[in-house]
């Protein structure tokens, strides 16, 4: 188990055998959790490719809506919602 920063997660590639990322699905997802408690289920699961470098395998949708919220929060603050 490792901890990061949102910036960095974010930056990862997704690896290229995931299933096809949908900036809609996670722009759901953060708009669900503008109004929840609730973390995001599950881990992000990474790994480690030729030549050292971290992709992204499952929890992509997880990652961008992690990175939108963080987003909407440097711009308005911790208790702006996105219409």
């Amino acid at each position: 188990l490792h901890l990061t920063p949102t910036s960095h997660l974010s930056s990862l590639p997704i690896w290229s055998r995931q299933r096809a990322f949908r900036p809609q699905r996670a722009l759901e997802i953060a708009k669900s959790k503008l109004d929840s408690r609730v973390p995001l289920p599950g881990a992000i699961a990474l790994c480690r490719v030729e030549g050292g470098g971290l992709h992204v395998v499952d929890g992509q949708h997880r990652v961008a809506a992690l990175a939108i919220l963080e987003r909407w929060q440097s711009e308005e603050g911790a208790d702006y919602v996105k219409e």
